[in-house]
């Protein structure tokens, strides 16, 4: 009585396409006379099973002989249909009362009489609900009236339960594993046992939360209680057999059953009833079985093999750079051949063809460079990109997702362009010092890209920002300082993708540094959160300089970098430059007088009334943070006079770090 869905819901196109036929109400009137027929039988339970199929054929003849907006009862009717036949109902729910309804319905479409049927659609969509997902219409049927949203939501079983209860069943399986072996081997007595296992199977897992493992462990008791010799166990060995491994996949899988755990039980479900019918084998059910029992155990398997995969990527990048800045270091490269060939491997076992592929692609580029080949500024690019493209596949691996090799695609193709059209366009420098002041863009870069790029670029900034706020409150949580270095590590590839070299090797270097730490396992320190504050500063203003249009904005990046450096190497930080000090009139006044070696002694002061609160609007501050704040400001506020005066006099103005700074805070 207090279920009440919403009915309007877009039903699936398929049943919204034909037409009805000429002669619909006597096709109607026919299909009720089967449907009747089909009850009868079903009721005085003569050949159930079939006794369903006909009451559902009949339903299905019904659907087509309505108008489309008409189908939406008998598509219900039929999901409901379903979970009768494959005991996905509940034994505490009566299906009879809806099955006299459905037939009312018939007769209301053939003598114009009312009905109701909002009531009754509302009816079966409850049992509907309260059922196990044991076909694909009934999931759709769920999902589309989101079913359960209308359903209370019971209590979770305490972790502890719910642990004892998976242990029971455990232990049940193996037992019923060596029955059922018996059972198939001609033992008569086994058959009998198997159907008293499963039994209390199914009694546990009744006990479980909700649409977990009962819908399948029902398909195994009501299979077993139907054998009553081996001759009948037989023809079931290997689809039983398949049961059991999926029901005890599932329980060691317990806390991450998806969808794909839920399509696996109907098909071994169906498979297990046709052959009960001995009906012949449909392979392509098979095949279906085996492809999402082959995924389940890849998925098992991808989140540490693409963790491996991911620190690798990180280690090759490493190296790739350190070779591109020098090329001195090309003996280096002998470990990212090796590092590859690891991560080839792992791609090969997940069946990830095209991520492979550009591996391959990798490891046949970098060869070339341990040979002695120099490469362009447009093949370190691709393969910058290449390693960034892969870096990003995996990441989503590790989230258990299986992501568009879109991506992957366009890194191939940039690489093959790159390295098809290679030439030695310039050696690689021995060393190269990075410039302190470096041009906000070299306006050689594809607009479009750029255009894209600044997209991306902001929503990076405000992942950062978010980050390292919750990184300042929480400098022992470690989630906000590896979302970070994703936030530089996504500034260094795209800049390096779109052309902007220079913002990419300061992500570089900020990205290295947090590496250093993160892989060390310790908390922050100041000097990290400080790094990454100004790392933010610079960024967002080097963001808003591309988005301005400007092709002569410099950006002075070399605190930042000789900071990063430190943190990186373990060494002391440098020292705090100075910015220019403001030189205040009262700086020229004489000396104060020499003061004692030994203070007087000094009476205590009266003791002060307490000063009253500063209010500024809704805001309320104590008077002595006030005056630090303000004191504070001031400083800032002078620091940004003398160096405004400076870039207005510059020829050519480069925003310094310590503009940056006294702007931010």
């Amino acid at each position: 009585d207090l279920f009440f869905p919403e009915l309007g819901i877009q039903l699936p196109l398929q049943l919204l396409q034909n037409a009805p036929p000429a002669d619909a109400v006597a096709r109607i009137k026919q299909a009720r006379m089967h449907f009747q027929q089909g009850l009868l039988k079903w009721l005085r339970q003569e050949n159930p099973a079939d006794a369903l199929r006909a009451m559902r054929g009949a339903l299905s003849i019904v659907a087509l002989c309505v108008a489309p907006q008409q189908r939406r009862f008998w598509w219900v009717a039929q999901g409901l249909l379903d979970c009768v036949a494959l005991d996905g109902v509940p034994p505490d729910l009566n299906v009879k009362k809806s099955f006299s309804r459905i037939d009312q319905r018939m007769r209301s479409l053939l003598d114009a009489s009312e009905f109701d049927e909002d009531a009754a659609l509302s009816e079966l969509l409850y049992l509907v609900a309260r059922s196990h997902t044991v076909s694909e219409t009934v999931e759709d049927i769920k999902q589309r009236f989101d079913l359960e949203a209308y359903l209370p939501e019971a209590a979770p079983l305490p972790p502890s339960e719910i642990s004892a209860l998976l242990g029971n069943m455990r232990a049940e399986i193996a037992v019923a594993d060596e029955t059922w072996e018996q059972c198939v081997k001609n033992d008569k007595t086994a058959c009998a046992r198997i159907a008293q296992q499963t039994e209390r199977l199914l009694q546990l897992a009744e006990q479980l939360d909700r649409n977990t493992l009962q819908f399948l462990t029902k398909q195994i008791q009501a299979t077993t209680a139907n054998l009553e010799t081996p001759e009948h166990a037989q023809p079931l060995a290997m689809d039983m057999a398949m049961a059991l491994l999926l029901l005890g996949s599932g329980i060691e899988h317990y806390q991450h059953l998806g969808s794909g755990f839920h399509e696996q039980a109907r098909i071994v479900a169906l498979r297990m009833q046709q052959a009960l019918l001995r009906r012949p084998e449909d392979p392509g059910k098979l095949s279906s079985l085996v492809a999402l029992y082959c995924e389940m155990e890849q998925r098992e398997i991808m989140a540490p093999l693409a963790t491996e995969m991911q620190n690798n990527l990180q280690q090759i990048e490493q190296t790739l750079n350190a070779f591109f800045g020098n090329a001195a270091k090309r003996a280096e490269l002998l470990q990212v051949g090796r590092m590859l060939s690891q991560v080839q491997g792992g791609l090969h076992i997940l069946s990830l063809e095209v991520a492979e592929q550009l591996l391959v692609s990798l490891r046949q580029t970098i060869e070339r460079y341990q040979q002695g080949d120099t490469p362009s500024g447009s093949e370190m690019r691709a393969v910058a990109a290449a390693i960034l493209a892969l870096d990003e596949y995996v990441q989503g691996l590790r989230s258990g997702l299986k992501p568009d090799a879109v991506a992957l695609n366009g890194a191939l193709l940039e690489l093959g362009n790159a390295t098809s059209g290679r030439t030695a366009e310039e050696a690689l420098p021995e060393e190269e010092a990075v410039a302190s002041v470096v041009s906000v863009r070299s306006g050689d870069e594809d607009a479009e890209l750029l255009e894209v790029f600044l997209e991306e670029a902001q929503e990076v900034m405000e992942t950062l920002r978010a980050n390292l706020e919750i990184a300042r409150l929480h400098m022992d949580s470690r989630e906000p300082w590896i979302t970070m270095r994703r936030s530089f590590h996504t500034l260094k590839g795209s800049g390096r993708m779109v052309g902007l070299t220079e913002l990419g090797e300061v992500a570089w270097a900020v990205e290295r540094a947090m590496n250093k730490w993160i892989a060390a396992n310790q908390p922050a320190t100041p000097d990290l959160l400080e790094l990454v504050g100004d790392a933010e500063v610079l960024f967002q203003h080097w963001v808003e300089m591309l988005k301005s249009g400007s092709t002569t904005a410099r950006i002075d990046t070399a605190p930042l970098l000789a900071v990063a450096d430190c943190i990186e190497h373990g060494k002391p930080l440098p020292l705090p430059a100075q910015p220019h000090k403001v030189v205040a009139a009262a700086a020229t006044a004489e000396p104060a007088a020499q003061m004692p070696l030994v203070a007087p002694e000094i009476a205590p002061a009266p003791p002060t009334p307490e000063e009253p609160p500063v209010v500024i609007g809704t805001v309320t501050l104590s008077t002595v943070l006030f005056r630090i704040a303000s004191e504070e400001a001031l400083e800032h506020v002078r620091t940004l006079r003398a160096l405004l005066e400076e870039l207005q006099d510059a020829g050519s103005p480069v925003i310094s770090h310590a503009f940056m700074r006294a702007a931010h805070t």
